[in-house]
Order: structure tokens, then C-alpha cells, then sequence
């Protein structure tokens, strides 16, 4: 067999032989003989099985031969976490979408709405690394990675396999002492106004100044506002308080809408609407009416109610002309109206096709039309068919409105005070404008005679 010698490094990162060849003519060292020196010698690594192979074939004598080398350790990779969000609190004007570089200066980003479940940060955590082995088999330590530093703030949660931060509420979104959070109540302690900008919301809005003109201030729940509301746009899915009062606002809440004093400008209710006074104002309200704190006056404009209004004066003594609308006749003659108007198009139109088709009926009992021709009369047969079934669908609406304008609803105006002349009353589809002044009275339809009349209050 040849001669082998086997040399250690002293860190035991590595060993190897060298092989001199036996000129008696004996064969290479086999591979047992190899794995028994390193054994002997206590190496306890797995060799490399190239080096052995290139020993046991001969090809490798004279030479420094690497038979074994230590594992590295694999050390550890650091943990990340990468905001799918700019982490700023600075206002500045928004760019508008397709408009190239004009700016709203009304939309500041105050507002960042974000809706339940949104992934607001990825994180990828820290690996522990891989120890590595040295040629004794003796592990070698790795070093660890470290934990990405951050904070779950308020409104905010883990994901299941905490591999993300979401939004836990829907709410606005912000950077805040290091970390995000959700509000799902915007609070604005001043006025809005151009320091603010417009306000878009998701959810609650808290305003504890005034809102002013020209400003729009829109959520998807509640707006509260302490200060005063002029000229300003207020929308909210819930319910509008506003302390003080509005003057030329428009104002549309899908809730109950409460107001110290409103005057002028537009409001639209979908629930009940509380008031102190609706002074030349535009009103729809979907629920009752009650404003009988205060002034406790309806003074002027139009007030459109669905259900009944209780007041404390209706009118003035300057005869200042004021219209109610109680009830949904009113609303739904109005639908009638547009209806009937639909009919009488289409029914135009049905005429017009029926001389089309008469006209290329009877050429086609001469001869057969040409082929542009054939199609202008299917097209018109077809759609003086279309416009037919519109016609009955239509009808059938008609209908259903008549019958709901024969119903007698039980609806009134309550007057605690007094109700003066200029007002003009509309029940159902009868109107009674006042001429005299009266007080404490009940003004609602009679059943029987179904005219409008004024009853003492009880």
C-alpha cells in the first residue's frame, strides 16, 4: 500500500493527507484505509468523497490532498419589517387625479381612510441561523438574527401568523410616536377651515370649533360640531349634531339630524330632525319634525315631512310666507308627473315605428324587400315591441302610486303656540293656507270629508 500522512490544522477547520507511492509496486490505499486513519485520528466529519476518490484511484500523489473541512455555521438573518404606508403626519395639498400638477388645496390629507384588515406593515422575522461542525464533530456556534424593533398601536393587530400588521378597526389612519394606529374617531380641536382642509371620514367625526364656508366635512357615520356651520357641506351616513346651528349649509344625513338653529340653505333627513328653529330653509325630512325649543319656530322656506311636526310657531306675525308638506303625496305626484310624461314618449315613439313597419309590411306583400330594408323592419317590429313593455311597466307603476294617494294618513302639525297667516299647508293632495292667526291647534286631514282643518290641542 503507499504511504499516507495526515495532517490536522490546529483549529480543526480542516485536515489532509499526502500519499507517496510504493515503487514495490503495491496498490493505492483503498477507502477503508483512508476512514480508518481519520477515525483513528478523531475525525469524526464526514470526509469529502472526491479527495478520497482522487487518493484511492492514484491520481493524487505527492500533493496536499483536503480530505475533510469543517461546516461553516450559517449565522442568522436579521428580522424586517417594511410599511406598505408613508410614515408622516405632514399636510400639504393633494395632487387631483388626471389633472397633471394642479393641486386641491382643500384636500390637505388629514384623512386616511383604511377599512378593517388592510395590511398596514410585512414582517419578516429573525432566523436563528445554523450551527456548523468542526472535523471532531464539535458543533460551531452561529450568531442568531435580531427582531425587527416596532409597536402594534392602537386600532392595529397582528395577523394570525404574525407575519403582517393590519388594520384591527376601519378608521383614519396615522403615524404616531413610532409606530401606526387607527382612530375610528377623528377628533379636530379647532375649526375647519384652511388649516384642516375638507374632511372625508369612514367613521365618526368629532368638530369642536366651526366649520366654514365653502368647506366640506363628509362621513360614513356620525358628525358632531360644537361651533357654527356656514355656507359650509355636511354628509353623514348616521346621525348630524350641531350644537350651535347652521346658515346657509347644505346638509344631508342618512340618520337623525339634531341642530340648535338652522337658516336657510338646504337640509336632507332620513330619520327625525330636531331643531330650535328652520328659519328660510329648504327641508326634507323622513321621520317627525320637532322644534319646539327654544324660538321653537318654523319661519319661512319649504319644509317637506314624511311623518308629522310638532312646533312651537309656525310662521310669523310679518305674514313671512312658509310652505309644509306633510306626507309623501306630494313626492309621489310629483313621481306620477315624471311617469305619465315617460308614457306619452314611448307612445310617440311606438307610432312613429308602427308607420315604419306598415309602410315595409306592405311592400313585402309585393316582393321580397332588400336585405337593409328587411332589416329596418324586424328592428322596428322589435322595438315597438320594447317600447310596448315599458309602456305596461310603467302603467303598473302609475297604479300603485294611485293607490297609495287614496290612503288616509294619520298625519298632523302640532302647534304649541301659535301658527300665523302666509302659511301654506299641503296634506295628501289637499292645501290650506292660513289666514288667521291661531293658537294651540291640531292641523290634520279629516277622514271623512278628507279636507285639511284646525282642531283645539289637547
Amino acid at each position: 500500500m503507499a504511504k499516507l500522512e495526515l495532517t490536522i490544522m490546529p483549529d480543526y477547520s480542516s485536515a489532509y493527507m499526502v500519499a507517496e507511492p510504493s515503487y514495490s509496486g503495491a496498490p493505492p490505499p483503498t477507502r477503508e484505509e483512508i476512514i480508518d486513519i481519520l477515525e483513528l485520528n478523531g475525525i469524526r466529519h464526514p470526509p469529502i468523497e472526491k479527495a478520497v476518490e482522487s487518493l484511492v484511484g492514484g491520481l493524487m500523489y505527492n500533493q496536499n490532498v483536503t480530505v475533510v473541512s469543517k461546516t461553516p455555521p450559517v449565522d442568522g438573518v436579521y428580522g424586517t419589517i417594511t410599511y406598505r404606508f408613508a410614515q408622516t403626519s405632514a399636510l400639504a395639498p393633494t395632487h387631483v387625479e388626471g389633472k397633471g400638477d394642479i393641486v386641491d388645496h382643500k384636500d390637505l390629507g388629514l384623512i386616511h381612510n383604511i377599512v378593517e384588515g388592510t395590511v398596514i406593515a410585512d414582517i419578516k422575522h429573525a432566523t436563528e441561523g445554523t450551527p456548523g461542525m468542526d472535523i471532531r464533530g464539535m458543533p460551531i456556534p452561529c450568531t442568531p438574527g435580531k427582531e425587527a424593533k416596532f409597536t402594534v398601536g392602537k386600532g392595529t393587530k397582528l395577523s394570525e401568523d404574525e407575519s403582517q400588521i393590519v388594520a384591527a378597526v376601519s378608521g383614519n389612519l396615522r403615524w404616531d410616536k413610532g409606530c401606526f394606529t387607527v382612530d375610528e374617531v377623528v377628533t379636530i380641536n379647532g375649526d375647519i377651515g384652511t388649516a384642516t382642509g375638507n374632511i372625508d371620514f369612514i367613521g365618526d367625526i368629532v368638530i369642536k370649533g366651526l366649520v366654514n364656508d365653502n368647506f366640506v366635512v363628509k362621513s360614513k357615520k356620525s358628525v358632531k360640531i360644537a361651533g357654527i356651520v356656514a355656507g359650509a357641506v355636511i354628509e353623514a351616513g348616521g346621525d348630524i349634531e350641531l350644537k350651535t346651528g347652521c346658515t346657509s349649509a347644505t346638509i344631508t344625513c342618512g340618520g337623525n339630524f339634531k341642530s340648535g338653529f338652522c337658516e336657510g340653505g338646504s337640509i336632507r333627513v332620513e330619520k327625525d330632525l330636531t331643531s330650535n328653529a328652520l328659519v328660510s330653509s329648504n327641508v326634507y325630512c323622513g321621520g317627525n319634525i320637532v322644534v319646539t325649543s327654544g324660538k321653537g319656530a318654523i319661519i319661512g322656506g319649504k319644509v317637506t315631512c314624511l311623518n308629522s311636526i310638532t312646533v312651537k310657531n309656525l310662521g310669523s306675525d310679518s305674514y313671512t310666507k312658509t310652505s309644509v308638506v306633510l306626507g309623501n303625496d306630494a313626492i309621489l305626484c310629483e313621481q306620477k308627473l315624471v311617469l305619465e310624461n315617460e308614457i306619452v314618449k314611448h307612445e310617440e315613439n311606438v307610432k312613429q315605428l308602427m308607420k315604419v313597419e306598415k309602410l315595409l309590411g306592405e311592400m313585402r306583400k309585393k316582393a321580397p324587400l332588400p336585405k337593409d330594408k328587411e332589416e329596418v323592419y324586424i328592428n322596428a317590429t322589435k322595438n315597438k315591441y320594447g317600447f310596448l313593455g315599458k309602456i305596461k311597466k310603467i302603467k303598473v307603476q302609475i297604479a300603485l302610486i294611485d293607490e297609495q294617494l287614496k290612503l288616509v294618513q294619520n298625519l298632523c302639525v302640532d302647534v304649541k303656540g301659535t301658527v300665523h297667516p302666509g302659511v301654506k299647508l299641503n296634506i295628501g293632495q289637499e292645501i290650506l293656507v292660513i289666514e288667521q292667526e291661531s293658537v294651540r291647534c291640531r292641523i290634520r286631514m279629516n277622514e271623512q270629508t278628507r279636507l285639511i282643518e284646525l282642531a283645539p290641542l289637547m
